[in-house]
């Protein structure tokens, strides 16, 4: 039976779940028909091959729906410790009749989940539609926080292929969070729309969100502040407090890019409250850095490294790739501003190494920005350019209009050739113009010279 396993190894429960007894695997160890290590089993591949020749198919199948069984219980019970303020929205899985582990606290959830990764994404296509969809729901969180964007696309583009109706929205939105972390915007934006297209109310204020955001990625700040605020209503309709805090988040970020800090400074006050009230960790990390950002804008800067310095720790805390990163990039800022340039650029540093890791192609363009910025007040011109011309080029790619405005106008700042200078800060202006952003009247002044 433990040839029927998907993966490259296993633990001492997936055995159980597979055979039906425990006291098997000494007896497999000692005659050399399996490796173990560190609590792993491992069966050769020419022996797993022969075992599952000996299996009749009627007893593969029957073993093989106990090994789901056990994995989609586990991982749930798993994410409900590593998780715990999204339990509610995860859904509810039967026990198996096998034994299964239990975890005292997150390290022990996210340790089994690590080890069993690969598995709980090799057993979907022998799991049915019901249970790849409870796998694509259970495992979201997880998948998006760690930035294993390349497993999490293969579950959720396969959940979304053979979902059964009410399920099929948020596997959808699923795919296309993950589709949005890989920098492909429009295939983003078709998921999301499809999800809003199955009229399933619990999953509109989430596509809705999802949808503001490729607006505000593409410049269109009107369209989504409308997507936000829509999104924000549907959410108090339905009561989806975690929906609404996004989207009161969402529109604090649009309005602060318009200028528009104290009612920025309101939305995402609003957010952080209701965050905190329901216990959402990311979405209190999430807007600890927004709300940074305005006091950066306010010339706030230690007010703002306090925020960055707490969405920190709860990035690290949690395992959160994308807010840990983010998190470094602005207190890289934030220092700078202070005056501790060491600081600042040792915490870019880091922002772009783990921006790298992780395939962030949008915070490594943002975190190179800023740490051209920092180079620059260092005196170190001919770095800085370096910096901001990759950043330009990976703002590009990718349609970031924003970042690619500010490395045009970090260009400019350091070039030495007065008519290489007003040829990027031309397309700065044209660029914070067509967003009606605030940064234009800097751009325009230094091009008058």
């Amino acid at each position: 039976m433990l040839g029927l396993h998907p993966g490259r190894d296993f633990d001492d429960y997936a055995a159980a779940a597979l055979t039906g007894r425990a006291d098997t695997l000494a007896t497999l160890v000692s005659g050399h028909l399996l490796d173990v290590q560190d609590g792993r089993y491992r069966m050769h591949d020419l022996l797993r091959t022969y075992a599952r020749e000996l299996v009749a198919p009627s007893e593969s199948d029957e073993a093989t729906a106990r090994l789901i069984d056990h994995y989609v219980y586990t991982a749930s019970l798993a994410m409900d410790v590593a998780v715990e303020y999204e339990k509610d929205r995860r859904p509810k899985i039967t026990p198996p009749e096998s034994p299964t582990p239990t975890f005292a606290d997150v390290a022990e959830a996210t340790a089994w989940l690590e080890a069993e990764r690969a598995n709980l994404i090799a057993i979907a296509p022998h799991a049915s539609a019901r249970q790849v969809g409870q796998l694509s729901a259970i495992l979201h969180r997880y998948l998006d926080n760690g930035a294993y964007y390349h497993e999490a696309q293969l579950l959720h583009a396969y959940a979304a292929r053979i979902a059964e109706p009410d399920a099929k929205g948020a596997i959808l939105c699923n795919l296309g969070v993950i589709f949005w972390r890989l920098d492909r915007p429009r295939e983003a934006l078709d998921r999301y729309l499809q999800a809003l297209d199955t009229g399933d109310r619990s999953v509109a204020v989430r596509a809705l969100n999802n949808i503001g955001l490729v607006d505000e990625h593409l410049g269109n700040y009107e369209e989504a502040l409308s997507r936000f605020a829509r999104a924000a209503e549907v959410a108090d309709e339905v009561g989806d407090r975690p929906g609404r805090a996004r989207a009161l988040d969402n529109l604090g970020n649009v309005t602060e890019y318009l200028g528009r800090y104290d009612e920025a400074l309101r939305h995402k006050q609003k957010a952080l409250d209701i965050a905190r009230e329901i216990g959402d960790v990311v979405g209190e990390a999430s807007t600890l850095n927004n709300l940074g950002n305005v006091y950066e804008r306010i010339a706030d800067h230690r007010t703002a490294l306090a925020h960055y310095q707490r969405a920190l720790d709860i990035g690290r805390r949690i395992g959160h790739a994308e807010i840990e990163g983010h998190a470094l990039d602005n207190a890289g800022s934030a220092y700078r501003h202070i005056g501790d340039h060491a600081k600042a650029e040792d915490h870019h540093r880091r922002a772009i190494d783990l921006a790298r890791e992780a395939g962030n192609n949008y915070l490594l363009a943002r975190a190179l920005n800023n740490f051209g910025e920092t180079l620059r007040h260092q005196g170190d011109r001919s770095a800085a350019a370096d910096a901001y011309r990759e950043a330009l080029a990976i703002a590009s790619s990718l349609r970031e209009l924003l970042v690619q405005a500010r490395a045009h106008d970090g260009i400019a700042h350091c070039s030495v050739d007065p008519a290489d200078a007003r040829a990027h800060w031309q397309q700065a202006l044209d660029i914070y113009r067509q967003l009606n952003a605030p940064e234009a009247a800097a751009v325009a002044a230094a091009l008058r010279g």
